[in-house]
């Protein structure tokens, strides 16, 4: 979500609710130029920070929101395809967009993380900034200094039909030894009465008759931003390998508005390398490769797995049960072949006896 100064807003007369990203850039340009208060150092502050190691992926999500408004995307996850998309002139044009509000700091910002970002908003040196609606308690804080002054509202949208909501996933390792325990409180989470504690709480539910209920909506001011934006929510890369795909998306993508290069080169650079990784897990895509199945058998093989009812077990029984049988009856053949060849061996000799 976007945070923002509603009383300088109004003294300026500018609107906060910017549809492009341009709109964005030109009034952090003007607080800058104006310099109405010498308190301003950052016309606009969002998550910067490029380490992985530091700051996981605070640029990736700050970026990513902002190519996505500008009709971008990370990949194609039809085909898996990342080299042609992630470097498309779109995503160019959002680095360079981007690039231009780091500029807009007084002091140097590319490497900002959220808790700056906070502390910005809320001792009045940001105009504006970036940052999760899971901070949304922040603002309202009574440490929060411009509380009071501050309004919500969503980041321009643009051409966007995605949206980046934050939070994580609650999951279960398949190797737990308390499998049962994990389900249950899962059973127990997701309960219509748990959820809207955990809602009245503070927390982010994604339980629908919670989310439409005006209660949680009104239950804060940035609540309705959660609401309106969940429905276009969407995440990185659903694979296993994300923290291969993160870190050289932190990395490299990360330079383009640095100016180590040109923000064409970073993403260029960037799609090759997570090309790369891509490639070597999902040579074929998202799908087996032409003539294998799924399993990464050939497509007569899968069949045959799949009529047995693809057990792997149950396969490997039937084939040694196939093998024994096959040396058994060869086994057989080969004595009977034997028998047969010394009979006819000796009928020669005795015929041959009886001649002479």
């Amino acid at each position: 979500m976007l945070i923002l100064r509603q009383d300088l807003f109004e003294e300026n007369h500018w609107s906060p609710f910017m549809v492009e990203w341009s709109e964005l850039l030109e009034i952090a340009k003007l607080a800058q130029a104006k310099n109405f208060t010498a308190a301003i150092k950052y016309g606009f502050i969002a998550p910067w920070c490029g380490s992985y190691a530091d700051c996981y992926d605070q640029f990736a999500c700050t970026f990513t929101q902002a190519l996505y408004a500008f009709g971008g995307d990370l990949w194609n996850t039809d085909t898996y395809a990342i080299d042609g998309v992630f470097d498309s002139p779109q995503n160019a044009e959002a680095m360079q967009m981007c690039k231009d509000l780091v500029d807009t700091c007084d002091e140097d910002c590319k490497d900002i993380q959220l808790s700056s970002v906070v502390d910005a908003i809320c001792d009045g040196s940001a105009l504006m900034g970036l940052a999760w609606v899971s901070q949304g308690p922040d603002f309202l804080s009574p440490s929060c200094a411009m509380r009071d002054k501050l309004t919500f509202v969503n980041p321009p949208k643009g051409d966007q039909s995605k949206s980046l909501i934050g939070g994580q996933g609650l999951g279960i390792n398949p190797d737990s030894t308390e499998l049962a325990a994990a389900l249950e409180l899962f059973k127990w989470f997701l309960t219509l009465e748990t959820q809207r504690q955990w809602g009245n709480a503070g927390g982010l539910t994604t339980h629908a008759s919670i989310m439409q209920s005006v209660a949680f909506v009104s239950s804060a001011p940035y609540i309705a931003l959660y609401v309106a934006n969940f429905a276009y929510t969407s995440d990185f890369w659903r694979l296993p390998q994300y923290n291969e795909l993160m870190k050289l998306y932190m990395a490299h993508a990360h330079q383009g508005i640095t100016g180590e290069v040109s923000p064409e080169t970073a993403l260029r650079q960037t799609s090759q390398l997570e090309q790369n990784v891509i490639n070597t897990y999902y040579p074929c895509g998202p799908g087996p490769c032409q003539g294998e199945s799924d399993t990464g058998f050939p497509v007569w093989a899968a069949i045959v797995i799949g009529t047995v009812g693809g057990s792997a077990l149950l396969i490997l029984l039937i084939l040694i049960v196939v093998g024994v049988v096959i040396a058994v009856l060869f086994v057989k053949l080969r004595e009977k072949f034997y028998r047969e060849g010394v009979q006819a061996q000796r009928m020669r000799t005795f015929g041959g006896r009886a001649r002479n």
